[in-house]
């Protein structure tokens, strides 16, 4: 259907570094699949059905890996095709008594959010739960959590909280202490 597989033989980070002038087969310990459409090239690691697609799992990114063609190789890099990328933004609002109330909107992107997923997809409830239990100067009024079941997306948190522990006043100074 236009397009060309082939297998890439990599030494994941565990396994240790690809030394390619010294490449034996003990070098190897994984397989993942590299697709040609045209001019583009992705690499699909079919071992872990939560990665967005052209994304190998992190433990893959090892510098180069083998790609087996029709009696021939060549090396290809192994880096990442996304950025990772965690992003925190706030609205808030302090009152004349030092009362702190606001938003708090996260986002976790690439690698961020496939470990967001990954630790905290299967039971969210337990997570906004030990947040808030960490979080003992806050009176959360809303948690959400979303794009939990899109690989491909952002994962995109919002609290809304009201607090009396972040802000110190002292005459006319107010020290504001961040998240």
């Amino acid at each position: 259907a236009g397009f060309d597989a082939h297998a890439v033989r990599l030494s994941t980070k565990s396994h240790g570094k690809l030394h390619p002038s010294y490449a034996m087969k003990s070098s190897f310990n994984k397989t993942v699949c590299h697709v040609k459409n045209g001019e583009e090239e992705y690499l699909l690691d079919a071992s872990n059905k939560s990665l967005p697609f052209n994304t190998l799992n992190k433990n893959c990114l090892n510098g180069k890996g083998m790609l087996v063609t029709d009696g021939n190789f060549k090396w290809v890099d192994l880096n990442p095709t996304k950025k990772s990328k965690k992003m925190s933004t706030g609205n808030f609002v302090i009152d004349d008594e030092g009362y702190l109330s606001g938003k708090l909107n996260v986002s976790r992107s690439g690698y961020n959010g496939i470990e967001f997923r990954s630790q905290h997809a299967k039971d969210i409830v337990d997570y906004k739960k030990q947040y808030a239990e960490n979080k003992t100067s806050w009176y959360i009024d809303n948690h959400k959590v979303e794009g939990l079941t899109h690989s491909d997306k952002a994962v995109k948190e919002v609290l809304e909280f009201e607090s009396d522990g972040f802000v110190e006043s002292t005459g006319d100074l107010i020290i504001f202490s961040p998240l």
